[in-house]
């Protein structure tokens, strides 16, 4: 599982509305956790976040491997 600060810096560039819609979080949790240093998002709310970017960040790689693959 992802850390805080890691999550955060992954929703630094991210569109929270499809973060939220993939996540079932609201957009104003997001936007506390990325914004509010002080803020304490519960175990449910960080395992939701680190799963979703964890998985984007696999079919990013899965993606890149069939181009690779294309190509060759």
């Amino acid at each position: 599982m992802l850390t805080l600060q890691q999550i955060r810096q992954q929703l630094e560039d991210r569109r929270l509305s499809v973060v939220s819609e993939r996540t079932g979080l609201h957009p104003n949790t997001l936007r506390d956790i990325r914004n509010n240093a002080d803020c304490n998002p519960s175990h449910r709310v960080l395992a939701a976040l680190s799963d979703y970017i964890e998985s984007s960040a696999l079919s990013v790689l899965s993606s890149q491997d069939l181009h690779k693959e294309v190509k060759i």
